[in-house]
């Protein structure tokens, strides 16, 4: 039987109600923008107009450029002063062995040419806010269900801008937003670990342990934002303490404090928190604190990242996990 819910609870609802929109509305924009932000298919030097190399059926290749090629006009106007276009076919004036050619300079929608991150993007995002917005929809008097909610918000919406868009062409306030929800994310999932099933140490304890670890969190993103390369990988490596912490918690609740009937329900959950975090953190997340550009893609990460939402909302079918 639910418990009645209480005027702190209706307030509490209509406020993470409000969340709900949030990644739809931003899935929205990701297509908008990524089908009217114009890109290139091949190299340029942005400084000179150089074309330092065009890959074969590209679109440049179709129009005829070549490498060495340098862009001098478009359109009547300086290539030095071709400012803010708009995706679409124009006429460039081009210098190649000292001859002067006029060919076409296609400029396509980011879409066109970012097929793999952009749909591992819309999957992983919609994945996460799905398995959130249910969970939170059938077992919303559930503590443990609403950290769960916000963290399946932050992910999703880390996830969308992540991996939907490549490095050079995101956005900085997509950047920085990316930054903040997986500063956001690694705490939220320690909290979870914390609680549920079985919580560790006393009321007290756990409010000043979780005090601490937000803000460590809260202190590590302001220092990352402040763009010093050593803290920026410092900002990188705390997370991941974070992420392995929550892991290992969950190991010890399934070994030492789980009873045979919570150790099938943790099964699946530890299973599927190990393959979402295991692969991104050794394959992804040290390689960026250390600098490394042998790394997995961005997009690739994100098949991973499913098996712990999807892991939830099996165990909550199957198993009851949240009664």
């Amino acid at each position: 039987m639910n418990p009645r819910p209480s005027g702190r609870d209706h307030l509490l609802r209509w406020a993470l109600a409000l969340l709900v929109p949030l990644v739809p509305a931003l899935v929205g924009y990701v297509l908008y923008f990524q089908r009217h932000t114009p890109v290139l298919d091949f190299r340029l030097d942005g400084r000179t107009g150089r074309v330092l190399s065009v890959p074969q059926e590209s679109f440049a290749d179709w129009a005829g450029l070549q490498p060495g090629d340098r862009i001098l006009m478009v359109e009547g106007v300086p290539f030095s002063e071709w400012l803010d276009p708009a995706p679409g076919n124009y006429l460039v004036e081009v210098e190649r062995a000292g001859h002067r050619l006029t060919l076409e300079l296609p400029l396509i929608p980011l879409v066109k040419v970012n097929a793999a991150p952009l749909i591992s993007g819309l999957f992983v995002a919609l994945v996460f806010w799905g398995a959130g917005v249910l969970l939170l929809w059938r077992r919303f008097w559930r503590q443990e269900v609403r950290i769960l909610f916000l963290l399946s918000q932050v992910l999703a919406v880390a996830a969308l801008l992540l991996l939907a868009h490549p490095t050079g062409v995101r956005p900085l306030w997509m950047s920085q937003v990316c930054l903040v929800c997986f500063h956001l994310a690694g705490p939220l999932l320690l909290h979870h670990a914390l609680t549920f099933p079985h919580p560790l140490g006393s009321p007290a304890r756990r409010r000043w342990g979780l005090g601490l670890i937000y803000g460590l969190a809260l202190v590590v993103l302001t220092s990352l934002l402040w763009g010093k390369p050593l803290w920026i990988r410092l900002g990188v490596l705390y997370p991941t303490f974070e992420v392995a912490a929550a892991i290992g918690v969950m190991i010890y609740v399934y070994v030492r404090r789980a009873t045979p009937d919570g150790r099938r329900r943790l099964r699946l959950l530890l299973l599927g928190n190990m393959v979402a975090g295991g692969p991104s953190v050794l394959f992804y997340l040290l390689p960026s604190i250390v600098g490394s550009l042998s790394r997995m893609p961005a997009w690739a990460m994100g098949l991973f990242l499913v098996a712990a939402p999807l892991s939830y909302l099996y165990a909550t079918v199957r198993h009851s996990l949240f009664g």
